[in-house]
């Protein structure tokens, strides 16, 4: 067994072991508790802000109003809804602080699946739980739900060959999507049928003893997160898109929905706590701690493994350009066998989120809108990624696509 702990941003621990000394439903369960503490504290620490900004508000109204500053309020309130923009209130910092410890919780849970054998009957978990660390690695999450859409609904119940629950939705672009509620029994089987940005993905719901439904889902460009409440692995259909619509089917007793609510997927990374430099000679301070180890793939190092892009699939060699504690850079092949594609990666411990594409070859190419997050191991590299390309009469086309390779 190897057990390595890393300090770089968020200090996680990755166990590496045989492939028989993995319990994958330890793995699982770690993730749901991680994640259900995780969604408490986000939502917590939405919840504040927004009442943050109405108390400053309200202490703007007293005496003398200034317009221009009431003014400048409701565009915090609004940036920080629409793209999770923090605002200048009291207490921020602390807010921070509790989502940035609910964040590294969350990563360390997950990092327990990174570099695991996945080659055999619990393959498929595996891959689905990696799916999800490479979502989250790239996320930025503090913007709040929107409303509640079962609000509005006529029919909330799903019944046993009976016709579905059916909720129209307006995320175009990849989004996040909460479904409580609950089943008649712990056995119940509920199916779900959502939309999703190039394809529909189908899941089933996992009940608690008491029948209880909470699912979250992250429904990304190039993967599909089972975050909470849902069977391992997703069944994502590429192409088949349809209508915006969201369907809960029940096939064995019945299900009572009680909220649903989406967000948008903003990209950026989840929240992370400032290092504290200590005084220098400051005897209050306890002696620094050893350093913990960090893992940092070697430069100039190869490795191989396959690309996928537009749904075409490639041999590929990726070549570690640069590496250290904080950033990454990775060059392989274009796709076309012309010039070179060069990814840049912020580093927070395991995970990778994409902060810049860009082509090195024949003029003329450009990358732009690059997105995507993944993770490594010193035994494999895997990240998504979604962009716009332009070149000659080719103007702004969207493209993904997504990487695995071992080392050489």
């Amino acid at each position: 067994m190897k057990i390595t702990r890393l300090g770089a941003a968020i200090g996680i621990v990755l166990v590496t072991c045989a492939a028989a000394a993995v319990d994958v439903g330890q793995i699982e369960k770690a993730v749901a508790r991680a994640r259900g503490d995780y969604e408490k504290t986000m939502e917590s620490a939405r919840s504040e802000v927004l009442k943050a900004l109405d108390r400053k508000a309200e202490n703007e109204r007293k005496g003398k109003v200034d317009l221009a500053a009431l003014k400048a309020i409701d565009e915090e309130r609004r940036k920080f809804k629409a793209e999770g923009a923090w605002p200048d209130v009291i207490n921020r910092e602390n807010i921070r602080g509790r989502a940035a410890d609910a964040a590294a919780k969350m990563i360390e849970a997950y990092a327990k699946a990174i570099g695991v054998d996945d080659s055999g009957e619990n393959g498929p978990r595996l891959q689905a739980i990696r799916a999800e660390s490479d979502i989250f690695a790239s996320m930025r999450d503090i913007v709040p739900w929107g409303e509640d859409r079962a609000d509005a609904l006529a029919n909330k119940v799903a019944k046993e060959q009976a016709a579905p629950i059916e909720v129209k939705l307006s995320d175009e672009g990849p989004y996040r999507i909460e479904i409580i509620g609950n089943a008649d029994a712990k056995d119940a089987q509920i199916e779900l049928d959502l939309p999703a940005p190039g394809a529909r993905v189908k899941a089933l719901a996992v009940p608690d003893d008491k029948g209880a439904v909470r699912i979250y889902l992250s429904l990304d460009r190039n993967a599909a997160g089972a975050d909470l409440g849902v069977q391992r692995p997703l069944d994502r259909l590429s192409g088949a898109t349809g209508e915006p619509i969201a369907r809960i089917r029940a096939t064995k007793g019945s299900f009572t929905l009680e909220q649903l609510r989406t967000k948008p997927i903003f990209s950026g990374g989840p929240e992370r706590r400032a290092e504290k430099v200590a005084k220098k000679n400051d005897p209050a301070k306890k002696a620094p701690e050893a350093a913990p180890q960090v893992v940092v793939l070697k430069a100039k190092s190869k490795w191989t493994g396959d690309r996928v892009q537009k749904a075409k699939k490639a041999h590929t060699e990726v070549t570690v350009n640069h590496s250290d504690a904080d950033s990454l850079q990775l060059h392989l092949p274009a796709m076309d066998g012309h010039g070179s594609d060069i990814f840049d990666f912020r580093v927070n411990g395991q995970q990778l989120v994409l902060t810049g594409m860009r082509y090195s070859g024949q003029a003329g190419r450009i990358y732009s809108d690059a997105r995507g997050g993944g993770s490594f191991s010193d035994g494999e590299i895997r990240f998504n990624y979604t962009a716009r390309t332009s070149h000659g009469n080719v103007q702004n086309q969207p493209f993904d696509g997504s990487v695995v390779v071992r080392p050489l």
